[in-house]
């Protein structure tokens, strides 16, 4: 894929009722969005993209599982009805028997969300969509083709200075234009006294939660979180966020309500009790009129069934409603105790990861290394005496006369 000249790419909504157009240029992306009668056009510099290991991605949730669970719920609702003269409860039996070997067939034979995968592209504090259709893949590489030479062609002149060429090859790496050891590699190219060792990075921790209808599945790294968020009936979406932006302290809590997840449980739970409701219509209606044996199999026979289908109804409702913290606007958790190691492997990653900004970096000047020392200092990253001993080194590294003085190439 060229990234020296314009390109250009149309995607139409399943629905038909809108879609996204990009125009791809050597110095930036414009994103166009046709949302029904709402339009949006974004225009960014390749600059302001994240990588791809940044992608939101989406998943519709598969149709079959969704359909298996919801037709089996509509058919133990309507099938005591329909074969009301034929004993609702043996009815039921078998309509329970068939739906769960159908729920279980359609889980084991189907593999879930092989298809369907959009991409959220994270820039600035909005996201451009890529839509799932058969150009999703190549607009996604044509994107990347064209941030990556955009990137790579903002290399210094070789009379720059030293540390204008450090500070590029520090924006390929968080760019991930370039991996650690490429960058560890071309930087040892330049002879300078102190310049810091990569920090050996810890292994990951993975994390999971999970309840009736939906899960979270965590991966702390390093330098970001990784949650993907699933159920039967959910989209299946993996969101990633660099630690360094994780908000301290607790951003809300919030509830969240599955209806189609209430329909099925009230659809599992309730036939039953709906079953024995028509039965006992069915079996002892002529003799619930009339005087006080009348209200007596009333009570007898109907009410307990209505009351144990209200009480499904409410139970399904209750079960559908998931309670959740955020320790991150982009990061939700259940609530309940399983979140706090999860939320504990965050903070410890974040801290960690703020802690590596504070050893000199002789691509910053003295003022902008002392900058990010104030702002360690202040978020409690480190103490005062770090402080101290993090600026001592700063002022020595810093202000490296070398460092403001022009290189031909890196050495080696």
């Amino acid at each position: 894929m060229s990234a020296t000249g314009t390109t250009e790419f149309r995607q139409a909504e399943a629905r038909g009722e809108g879609g996204v157009r990009f125009v791809l240029a050597r110095d930036a992306i414009t994103c166009e969005v046709h949302d029904g009668g709402d339009e949006a056009s974004l225009h960014h510099g390749w600059e302001e993209l994240a990588p791809p290991s940044f992608h939101k991605r989406v998943g519709r949730p598969d149709r079959w599982i969704d359909r298996g669970w919801t037709y089996s719920a509509i058919a133990m609702v309507v099938a005591p009805w329909i074969l009301r003269d034929l004993d609702p409860l043996r009815v039921y039996l078998i309509v329970l028997a068939l739906a769960a070997l159908l729920v279980t067939l359609l889980a084991r034979l189907r593999e879930p969300r092989t298809s369907g995968i959009s991409t959220e592209i994270p820039v600035g504090s909005g996201t451009l969509p890529v839509l799932d259709d058969p150009q999703h893949d190549e607009i996604l590489a044509a994107i990347e083709s064209y941030r990556r030479s955009y990137l790579i062609g903002l290399e210094p002149s070789p009379s720059a200075t030293l540390r204008e060429h450090l500070a590029y090859l520090d924006m390929l790496r968080e760019h991930e234009v370039i991996d650690a050891g490429e960058h560890a590699a071309r930087r040892a190219g330049f002879s300078v006294d102190a310049l810091p060792e990569p920090l050996a990075e810890p292994p990951p921790n993975r994390f999971s939660q999970k309840r009736i209808g939906l899960g979270f599945d965590y991966t702390v790294a390093a330098d970001r979180v990784v949650m993907r968020d699933h159920g039967p009936f959910r989209h299946d979406t993996t969101n990633v966020v660099p630690v360094d932006r994780i908000l301290g302290g607790m951003a809300g809590r919030m509830s969240m309500f599955d209806d189609r997840l209430a329909f099925v449980i009230s659809g599992w739970l309730g036939a039953p009790f709906l079953a024995l409701l028509l039965w006992g219509w069915w079996r002892y209606g002529p003799l619930m009129v009339g005087g006080g044996e009348g209200w007596k199999n009333i009570v007898v026979f109907l009410v307990p069934p209505a009351v144990g289908l209200v009480a499904a109804v409410i139970l399904a409702s209750r079960l559908a409603t998931t309670r959740l913290i955020l320790p991150d606007p982009g990061i939700p958790m259940l609530d309940q105790a399983s979140a706090k190691p999860i939320i504990d492997a965050i903070t410890q990653s974040r801290r960690s990861a703020l802690r590596r900004l504070a050893p000199p970096n002789p691509a910053k000047t003295l003022t902008q290394q002392s900058a990010v020392l104030e702002r360690l200092l202040s978020e409690g990253m480190i103490d005062e005496r770090e402080h101290a001993a993090f600026l001592a080194a700063a002022a020595t590294v810093c202000t490296d006369p070398r460092l403001d003085q022009p290189v031909a190439s890196p050495s080696g």
